[in-house]
């Protein structure tokens, strides 16, 4: 049996957006609810980008920037949030690998030559995980699309929903679902 996900139910984008206005607001048992809700997406999209082991950590740090610009979301779109939080998952998470990466450039070695230069190889050495240049231009195509465009990419690729998910969660069709995806490919 697999762990619950209530982003796998039919979550009314109404009722998120209500829990996002009641948060703005200044309710903590609105915060809470809306962290609840929405764990599940950002842990999947910090998932993808830093390693098993730091995803908590990571996680914790995009809420603290989604609180600290809670106030400043404006949803236009009934269910945007969900969209708005991929975004600030991965860029949270981007910013915790260059982070990581910068840090490790600036640790200083001690020990015997050996161990300086061993130092040296794992430091040059390719590590696991993202091509930053090439998360860099996947976030440059989609800032350039359009807001509905942008909005399917996200729940499709960076969150895994189906067409059919997508389709019932923003009460269009499946065809609407693959055309914006389609346009959002060419």
């Amino acid at each position: 049996m697999s762990a619950y996900d209530p982003w796998r139910e039919n979550v009314d984008p109404r009722e998120l957006d209500a829990l996002v206005g009641q948060a703005q607001a200044g309710d903590h048992l609105a915060w809470e609810k809306l962290i609840a809700r929405t764990t599940p997406v950002a842990r999947k999209v910090v998932r993808s980008v830093v390693r098993p082991d730091e995803v908590d950590d990571v996680v914790q740090d995009v809420y603290v920037r989604v609180l600290g610009n809670i106030g400043q979301y404006r949803g236009s779109v009934p269910g945007h949030f969900t969209a708005w939080l991929a975004v600030v998952s991965r860029n949270v998470a981007l910013d915790h690998v260059r982070r990581d990466r910068t840090s490790l450039r600036q640790e200083q070695p001690f020990g015997t030559a050996s161990e300086h230069q061993a130092y040296l190889d794992a430091i040059a050495a390719p590590e696991p995980g993202p091509d930053l240049d090439v998360v860099d231009r996947v976030q440059e195509a989609i800032d350039s699309l359009s807001g509905r465009e942008r909005e399917m990419v996200i729940l499709h690729y960076l969150t895994g929903y189906s067409y059919k998910e997508i389709a019932e969660r923003k009460r269009i069709s499946e065809k609407t679902v693959r055309t914006l995806l389609q346009r959002a490919r060419s």
